[in-house]
């Protein structure tokens, strides 16, 4: 695997995690799903309501869509292998350190995909274990999405630092990295991050797609 290690805070990064067959099948079935896409929904502020200031992403629930039917599902697969049967990322992931030790153990995942795109959608400065959402010990995202690339912004950033009402209060944000497809992160589901501001043409097929996965304990 092509491996890369980033610290404080620690990100895992895996290029080119899947084979290009079935990057291009998750690709296509995200675009094939456009109309079960909806505003994203965030836990700041108000629990489980649109804010479009603090999130302005298209989402969709893949373990909702493919309940009961999730080997349907070309990206659900291809997770479900990843996590089960790649004996090498799991040994990876499991020695990078707390909470990622926790890997093997864990007993549940959520999964659901989002676009970028339009005229600057982003999500600010958030962690995804927060609130209600205290099961999730490790975050996982993959970037997917056409090449060449006809968006512009939607830089991952992740911080070390302090954040409150979407904005970054202190510390630092060592890490920016650029929208490259096939592109998996691997970080702490306490990890402050956010996506840049993301534009691109009009047709949905040109946006950036990235699935938001939290691994954890029921």
């Amino acid at each position: 695997m092509n491996v890369e290690l980033y610290d404080n805070p620690r990100c895992i990064v895996f290029n080119d995690i899947f084979d290009d067959k079935t990057n291009k099948a998750i690709l296509d079935e995200a675009i094939k799903n456009k109309r079960f896409f909806t505003l994203g929904r965030t836990g700041s502020g108000k629990a489980g309501t649109v804010e479009k200031d603090f999130r302005s992403n298209m989402s969709c629930n893949y373990d909702k869509l493919y309940k009961n039917r999730r080997k349907k599902s070309a990206l659900l697969s291809a997770i479900a292998g990843l996590f089960q049967n790649n004996t090498e990322f799991s040994e990876i992931v499991s020695c990078a350190g707390y909470p990622f030790c926790d890997f093997i153990g864990t007993t549940t995942y959520e999964t659901r995909v989002s676009r970028y795109g339009d005229k600057g959608q982003k999500y600010k400065w958030h962690v995804d274990r927060l609130g209600a959402n205290r099961s999730r010990r490790i975050s996982v995202v993959y970037h997917f999405f056409k090449t060449p690339i006809k968006f512009t912004g939607g830089e991952l950033v992740l911080s070390n630092g302090l954040i409150c009402d979407g904005k970054l209060l202190a510390g630092r944000t060592p890490y920016k990295f650029p929208p490259k497809n096939n592109r998996m992160f691997v970080f702490a589901a306490t990890t402050p991050h956010c996506v840049n501001s993301t534009s691109s043409p009009r047709e949905w097929a040109d946006g950036r797609f990235s699935l938001n996965c939290w691994v954890g304990f029921r």
